[in-house]
């Protein structure tokens, strides 16, 4: 049900995690399945019981109303990143950072890609939605360079991609394809129309930043090739529900 980076294993302060579309033993389903977002068809009352599902796999203030814990970017696919200290909806924002614990950064996602980062030496950790245009517009940059003034060092936080659409299944028109670097683009046959690597950019962007290489994990999973396990708004035409990429610091 929930996918974790080792990298972050060994920090008994964070808890980083993916939801995939599979619940918790004993959690009812919407009509959506596990659908965990706030801008999907899912009924309020359903998609709480599954945040609230979430928290307890998580161990992470397990007994908690959600909106007492839950840092929801508003994600309208720009580059802005947040400060936050406390739980609520961010609007116009798509990235986070926050040294505050007990409250938990979460990423809504079905088929871009969710990026958390942690210094754990500083305590400091950051969460990016990066689709297409916030990946063109540098996000997986943002939250790297607003952590410093929380304490931060580039050189120490740690990065987790988690899985979206992959190359092979992300085709796009000549003028998406325009606005990522040659390097990221390719055309899989003679008039097929171009693809572009989501995972590669969010590389290239966070070792530009300052990351180390061994501080990077890359998650292999593509949301559209393995619809069975993950969310997908393209493989299911819009209609479908959101897995959440959360980060947090625990208390005390």
């Amino acid at each position: 049900m929930l996918l974790r980076s080792d990298l972050f294993a060994e920090l008994p302060a964070i808890v980083a995690a993916i939801t995939t579309r599979h619940a918790p033993v004993g959690v009812a389903l919407g009509d959506l399945g596990y659908a965990l977002g706030t801008n999907t068809e899912t009924e309020a009352a359903t998609r709480d019981a599954h945040q609230a599902a979430l928290l307890r796999a998580l161990d992470f203030r397990a007994e908690s109303d959600p909106a007492d814990v839950l840092v929801l970017a508003g994600q309208v696919h720009g580059a802005e990143v947040e400060t936050v200290t406390a739980a609520g909806v961010y609007r116009e924002r798509d990235a986070l950072v926050t040294s505050q614990p007990g409250v938990l950064l979460a990423i809504q996602v079905a088929d871009c890609a969710p990026v958390l980062l942690a210094d754990p030496e500083a305590r400091v950790v950051g969460a990016a939605h990066s689709g297409w245009r916030a990946t063109v517009a540098n996000i997986a940059a943002q939250p790297v360079a607003a952590m410093p003034s929380l304490g931060a060092e580039a050189s120490r936080i740690r990065a987790y991609i988690g899985p979206c659409i992959s190359q092979a299944h992300f085709e796009v028109g000549p003028e998406v394809a325009a606005q990522f670097d040659d390097r990221f683009v390719t055309v899989p046959s003679p008039g097929a129309k171009p693809h572009a690597d989501l995972k590669a950019v969010l590389r290239a962007q966070l070792l530009s930043a300052g990351l180390a290489e061994t501080h990077l994990d890359i998650d292999p999973g593509c949301t559209v090739a393995d619809n069975d396990r993950f969310f997908s708004y393209r493989a299911e035409a819009g209609r479908t529900g959101r897995m959440l990429g959360v980060i947090g610091l625990h208390e005390g």
